[in-house]
């Protein structure tokens, strides 16, 4: 087996995952623009987090009980599109009063572990996370793959996650991006909630939806 190949194939699809717009990285946006910098890069470490966990449970075949068990699928998708609802309508709360965006419900500048806890949150109930982890990714991994193989793909998944989610925080809490939205923050509030809900609301269609 050519192994160098495996793992240029699983980064592609990371990369592919991250450039795909989404929960996650509305998510860190929001985070970046609305609390700062440090809240921006403790949140993608959050994400980091839980995406090292579901490819921990992926490479250990866990992952897979959600094809098997179709109501603990279930419970993820709605607990995911709650979770959704409820930075959705926090943040349109808070257009409606004129505060800042989505994610500064729950900390400010100084409290990074509620930065972190979203960004872990957000990607833990991610109804895409069992999908793309129970499914696609497990599709790559060899049947008797060795075990050095196996936390190489762990490894990689964190550390590529970590750093291509820092970036994007890097990115959205430089200067003119904060000064950007800063100008504007009862706009982006509200726009940011009605994208937390619209994700959420696809959430509940799929689930919904015949067949």
């Amino acid at each position: 087996m050519d192994y160098a190949a495996l793992f240029t194939t699983l980064a592609a699809l990371q990369i592919a995952g991250w450039l795909t717009p989404g929960a996650n990285l509305l998510a860190i946006i929001a985070a970046s623009t609305g609390a700062g910098r440090r809240a921006g890069v403790l949140t993608a470490f959050g994400i980091a987090a839980g995406v090292t966990l579901w490819t921990i449970l992926s490479v250990a075949g866990v992952a897979l009980l959600f094809q098997l068990m179709p109501v603990a699928f279930l419970a993820l998708k709605l607990a995911g599109a709650a979770y959704l609802l409820w930075l959705g309508f926090g943040a349109l709360r808070r257009a409606w009063r004129g505060g800042t965006s989505a994610l500064n419900a729950g900390h400010n500048r100084s409290s990074g572990w509620a930065a972190f806890r979203n960004g872990f949150v957000v990607l833990m109930l991610n109804p895409k996370a069992p999908l793309f982890f129970g499914s696609i990714l497990t599709a790559f991994i060899p049947a008797g793959a060795p075990t050095w193989v196996l936390v190489g793909i762990v490894a990689e998944y964190a550390i590529l996650s970590a750093l291509l989610n820092t970036i994007t925080a890097l990115v959205f809490s430089t200067g003119p991006a904060v000064r950007w939205f800063g100008g504007a923050q009862r706009l982006i509030s509200a726009l940011f909630g009605v994208l937390f809900c619209a994700l959420a609301l696809i959430v509940l269609v799929g689930i919904l939806a015949p067949g």
